[in-house]
């Protein structure tokens, strides 16, 4: 009786040892270090992408300690601005090579991990797909440091890396063609709250939040950005275009996607917070990126094969989906070029 007790506490330890091996939080296994948002995958079946050309990232920092820093990046030749959005804690079990019980912040989050260079996280109806990144010593101390706390609990903040001190071409290869400009915008509301509130709760928390980060913003940060449309405006891309819908060209779906990811280019966050308002139809996003590229009604109503009247009815049909109160189509142009 004495050696199966002993068998069984010995069996029990060496189980007790290994699970308590696999959830360490000194293994990540696999998830620790530098990750950029690829693409979401939203709950009406859009998908947003974020190449490398694109102006603004989302960047993941995974430590072997079960925190994550979540931060987003501007740069240009002078350097790279860093600002801290959520600090999370999380665990992770993988179940096998692909699925693992994953918890953000204590609560169950469904995760994937198809390779090791690719992980989705899901919320919300959600999925965020992230890329490996390679991280410089230099960057992965800013990311911390932004999350520095003071004696009243504020977060450090904005952290700036010269370009004299990192030489960004050897560094990160893959940041040095998303982090082209000067200044982070800083995006406030997360999407995930204004998924779940009413529609007319939702504008009226965007414009609130539009209004706060117009006035919170160093005035270079303005400046930059009117620069960005300004010389969007002149290029060639946009005169062409206007030519081309002038003319009563018919675009074709390649001409459509071409246009969305020149939008995603000049305005980084139009898409984005136009998403979160409410679920599109193709015709109504293709509407709202006519608007925004300031094109005329009569020459949309030629490009998307409508006559005048229904193009009218759709943008006050807009307004109302969002506002939950009658609009006029002009309202709702107004609104658009605010974004």
């Amino acid at each position: 009786m004495t050696y199966v007790r002993l068998y069984i506490i010995s069996v029990f330890t060496i189980l007790t040892a290994a699970c308590s091996e696999k959830v360490s939080t000194d293994d990540p296994q696999g998830v620790e270090g530098l990750w950029r948002l690829s693409s979401v995958s939203h709950f009406n079946g859009f998908l947003e992408t974020f190449d490398e050309r694109n102006l603004q990232q989302t960047l993941r920092l995974y430590g072997n300690d079960g925190i994550c820093y979540e931060v987003k990046t501007l740069a240009d030749k002078n350097g790279i601005m860093i600002a801290p959005q959520e600090r999370i804690t999380y665990t992770i079990n993988c179940v096998d090579d692909s699925t693992c019980n994953y918890t953000e912040n204590g609560e169950p989050c469904p995760f994937w991990r198809p390779s090791d260079e690719i992980i989705i996280t899901q919320k919300i109806g959600f999925k965020h797909k992230w890329i490996k990144q390679e991280a410089s010593q230099e960057l992965r101390q800013a990311v911390t440091k932004a999350f520095e706390t003071d004696a009243d609990g504020n977060y450090a903040g904005l952290q700036v890396i010269s370009a004299t001190e990192q030489d960004l071409k050897k560094e990160n290869n893959s940041l040095q063609y998303v982090l082209t400009f000067s200044m982070l915008m800083m995006a406030g509301i997360g999407i995930y709250l204004l998924y779940v509130l009413r529609k007319r709760r939702r504008a009226v928390n965007l414009l609130r939040r539009i209004r706060n980060e117009s006035n919170q913003r160093p005035q270079q940060v303005n400046a930059t950005l009117k620069r960005i449309e300004k010389d969007f405006e002149k290029s060639d891309y946009y005169i062409r275009l206007h030519r081309r819908i002038m003319r009563g060209e018919r675009l074709n779906e390649d001409d459509w996607q071409e246009m969305e990811q020149e939008v995603k280019k000049a305005y980084p966050d139009f898409v984005h917070k136009l998403l979160t308002l409410t679920a599109l139809s193709e015709v109504e996003f293709r509407t709202c990126m006519l608007i925004r590229l300031s094109v005329p009604p009569s020459a949309m109503a030629d490009v998307l094969h409508r006559d005048l009247s229904s193009v009218s009815t759709i943008r006050s049909r807009l307004y109302r989906k969002v506002f939950g109160k009658k609009g006029s189509s002009h309202d709702w142009d107004e609104f658009i070029l605010s974004l």
